[in-house]
């Protein structure tokens, strides 16, 4: 169908005053509060705790056993002076632990977190949400100090708290952007996640270098929180049409390409229809090998840093800031150009999605199994240009599984979105990775899709001018989608 007078007074989605872009930021600005305050412990380990307390016991005379590596200084020496020496006793066994403490708590929440938002909105759920990240941040502190089952207890709630998170900021973007701007609304608020990472991880290691020390990291990502949750509660909204900020020839627009969900009767999610479509076990095969690496580079790659390449702390945030930068700039650049393929009608939806997620799954096994076999603390300077690669590769997941994630089921975004050491112990992590990657990309190649599923359609108790919308949205989009 044409575009209305009123609709053709919109602006662009990167328009200054589009509030489409105004609500990207809001939900980066969240996911960049929430992912700052789960990370913090990661990059905070390292200093909270004294590495070398723990160093391996010196072999006896008559055992044959080489401690030293192979850039010719003994791993606690080479530690000791460079930032390690924190006062916390933990055991290697309990840091991992702690650190994967936050996955057992997803478990409990991550299957029926999506529904809930979808049901009673995501403005509600994700304040509920951020109030929880907020108050055990600053309880992190004092607990981590003295009691080891308190804070992992603490790490565990919050990890319950994180399954609320992504199908959350899935069901509002979902509900604020319109098929031709799903990836560049994707790009822009999973851009907090590189920020977090990127920012996080340098702002820490100069706390943990100051006279303030390692409570600092907690401190100041809870106050960032408390910020960003005064504005959230004065800012967002669940639908546009409830939003005063909005104007009509944007809400026009938005009800002419993406019809409200708010006038549609609520129904049972088609749990049926969701298991027996193969293009959502598509999504979740990329789901779950993009889920796999970003946690490994969210949680663990600090201790990589220091454990492999044996960088000094001060170094240690700066090559993880090159990952992450190279994943914000690429991932934005990416998203414009997906959207302007699709706009122009030179490709549909679905290839395009199956185009860039190619490129992510194909580039991300490449360079993680180049990281397995020649990162090494000989060449520090090889692992920074290959993590830099690594994260221009992945970004092209955002315009491939997780554009079709926004895309097949509006409706159910949030409850789909719900479904979805030595150095040895490092190349199998990053060889599985690689794996992961490169099956997913088959996967998603033969069976993918980013088209509306007909069990994700609008139901027939809309408004009837909503559903002549509809009908004229799905008629363009099957002419110009390339199965």
């Amino acid at each position: 169908g044409e575009t209305s007078p009123i609709a053709a007074q919109h602006h662009g989605f990167f328009h200054y005053k589009s509030f489409r872009f105004w609500m990207g930021l809001l939900l980066m600005f969240a996911l960049f509060s929430a992912i700052n305050m789960r990370i913090n412990l990661s990059m905070s380990m390292v200093c909270m705790v004294n590495r070398t307390a723990y160093e391996p016991k010196a072999p006896a005379d008559n055992q044959s056993i080489n401690t030293t590596n192979k850039c010719g200084r003994r791993a606690g020496s080479a530690l000791k002076g460079k930032g390690y020496n924190g006062e916390i006793l933990w055991s290697p066994e309990k840091q991992s632990q702690l650190l994967a403490a936050t996955f057992f708590g997803m478990i409990l929440t991550g299957f029926w977190s999506g529904t809930l938002a979808d049901k009673i909105g995501p403005k509600s759920v994700l304040s509920v949400t951020l109030m929880v990240y907020i108050l055990l941040t600053f309880m992190s502190p004092f607990l981590a100090t003295r009691s080891y089952e308190g804070f992992y207890a603490l790490r565990v709630i919050i990890g319950a708290a994180e399954g609320f998170l992504g199908p959350s900021l899935g069901s509002m973007a979902g509900k604020w952007s319109t098929a031709n701007e799903k990836s560049s609304m994707a790009a822009v608020y999973t851009s907090g996640n590189q920020l977090a990472n990127s920012l996080t991880h340098i702002i820490n290691t100069a706390l943990c270098e100051s006279q303030f020390r390692w409570p600092a990291v907690f401190y100041l990502s809870g106050i960032i929180g408390i910020v960003w949750l005064i504005t959230w509660q004065c800012f967002a909204t669940n639908y546009p049409e409830d939003d005063c900020c909005v104007g009509e020839g944007e809400k026009a627009y938005l009800e002419e390409h993406s019809p409200s969900l708010k006038t549609q009767v609520y129904r049972a999610v088609p749990w049926r229809a969701i298991f027996t479509s193969p293009p959502v076990y598509a999504i979740l095969a990329c789901q779950f090998a993009f889920s796999f690496t970003l946690a490994i580079f969210m949680s663990f790659l600090p201790q990589y840093l220091r454990d492999v390449l044996m960088l000094p702390l001060d170094q240690n945030g700066y090559y993880m800031a090159i990952c992450f930068v190279s994943q914000l700039v690429s991932k934005n650049v990416l998203a414009v150009v997906a959207d302007r393929l699709k706009r122009s009608g030179r490709m549909g939806h679905t290839k395009c999605a199956k185009m860039f997620q190619t490129i992510c799954c194909a580039g991300d096994a490449v360079t993680l199994t180049l990281l397995a076999i020649f990162g090494s603390c000989e060449r520090p300077w090889l692992a920074g240009i290959l993590l830099a690669l690594y994260g221009a590769f992945f970004s092209a997941g955002i315009c491939g599984f997780f554009t079709a994630f926004l895309s097949i089921a509006p409706r159910y975004t949030g409850t789909l979105t719900s479904l979805a050491g030595h150095e040895t112990v490092w190349m199998i992590v990053f060889a599985a990775g690689a794996a992961c990657n490169a099956i997913a990309g088959v996967i998603f190649l033969v069976f993918g899709s980013a088209e509306v599923q007909p069990w994700g359609r609008r139901d027939d108790c809309a408004s009837s001018s909503s559903s002549k919308s509809s009908i004229s949205t799905t008629s363009v989009s099957e002419k110009t989608a390339v199965r």
